[in-house]
C-alpha cells in the first residue's frame, strides 16, 4: 500500500510497504529529489520481520540469506572443527553448546542471521557443515539431536555452498520436503529425484516442495516433515551445505 507525502515543492518521500511470504513485513523509502531538469532516486529496503517465518506453511525458502564472503568465512571456521562421520560415512563439521569456544562464535556471527527470522525462544542444537557423497534417503529429524527429553524439535534449515565444489553447480541438486500420502507422481519423482530410494518407499510419499539449490538461500521445513536429498548423479561427486537443527 504506497503512500506519498510532498515535504516541498523539490523533495518527495514515498514510502511502501512491502510483505516477503517468508520473512515478513519490511519497509520500503524511496526518497525522490526533484530539480529544474533532473532527478536523483534512491531506497533502502529495511526489513521489520513482523510475521517471522510462517511455520504453518511446513516450509519455505529465503533467498540470498547468506553472501558469498560470508559463506566462505564461515566454512572455513567449520573446517577448523573436529569432523565426525555420517551414518553415511561423509564428513561432517558440527557445532553444539557441547564445544563452547565454536559454540560462542556461531552465537555471536551466524546465528544472527537466524535471530532475525525467529521467536527468541528458538534455539541452537546443532549446526553442521556437511561434505556429501551420498544422499539420504526420505526420513526426517523430528527428535535428534536434543540434549534434554524436556525439548521438542522445532526446524531444520539447510544453506547450499557448492555442488562439485562450484557454486555455480548448485542447481543441480535438491531438497524435497513431503506430506506422507499416496503420490501418483511416484514413478516420475523416483526417476527425477530418488532413485537411491525403493519405488515402494516413494509411493507413500508425496513431494510438497521441490527447493532447488542455489549458494546462500536458505531452505527451511519442520523437524517433523519427511525430506530427502535429490539422488547423486553421474555428474555429481560431492554436495557442501549446512544442516542447522533447533529445538524450543
Amino acid at each position: 500500500m504506497p503512500s506519498a507525502a510532498r515535504t516541498s515543492s523539490n523533495l518527495k518521500v514515498v514510502l511502501l510497504l512491502c510483505c516477503n511470504n517468508t520473512v515478513g513485513l519490511g519497509l520500503l523509502i524511496s526518497i525522490v529529489v526533484f530539480t529544474k531538469n533532473q532527478y536523483l532516486k534512491f531506497s533502502i529496503l529495511s526489513p521489520v520481520n513482523i510475521c517471522m517465518l510462517d511455520i504453518n506453511a511446513k516450509t519455505g525458502s529465503i533467498d540470498n540469506f547468506l553472501t558469498h564472503d560470508e559463506m566462505i568465512e564461515y566454512r572455513q571456521h567449520f573446517l577448523s572443527t573436529n569432523p565426525a562421520k555420517s551414518n553415511l560415512m561423509d564428513n561432517i563439521y558440527g557445532i553444539d553448546s557441547k564445544n563452547i569456544s565454536h559454540y560462542l562464535w556461531f552465537k555471536k556471527t551466524m546465528w544472527q542471521k537466524f535471530a532475525k527470522i525467529l521467536d527468541t525462544k528458538v534455539n541452537l542444537a546443532v549446526a553442521m557443515f556437511c561434505q556429501f557423497t551420498d544422499s539420504f534417503k526420505i526420513h526426517n529429524d523430528n527428535g535428534k539431536y536434543l540434549a534434554d527429553k524436556k525439548h521438542k524439535s522445532h526446524l531444520v534449515f539447510l544453506i547450499p555452498f557448492s555442488v562439485n565444489k562450484d557454486i555455480e553447480q548448485c542447481y543441480k541438486s535438491h531438497t524435497l520436503v513431503f506430506t506422507k500420502e499416496p503420490n501418483p507422481n511416484a514413478l516420475q519423482d523416483h526417476e527425477k529425484y530418488l532413485s537411491n530410494n525403493p519405488i515402494s518407499r516413494v509411493e507413500k510419499y508425496k513431494i510438497l516442495k521441490a527447493h532447488q539449490w542455489q549458494s546462500g538461500n536458505l531452505i527451511w521445513w519442520r523437524s517433523e516433515m519427511d525430506h530427502a536429498g535429490s539422488h547423486f548423479t553421474k555428474d555429481i561427486k560431492i554436495k557442501e551445505c549446512w544442516s542447522i537443527h533447533t529445538y524450543v
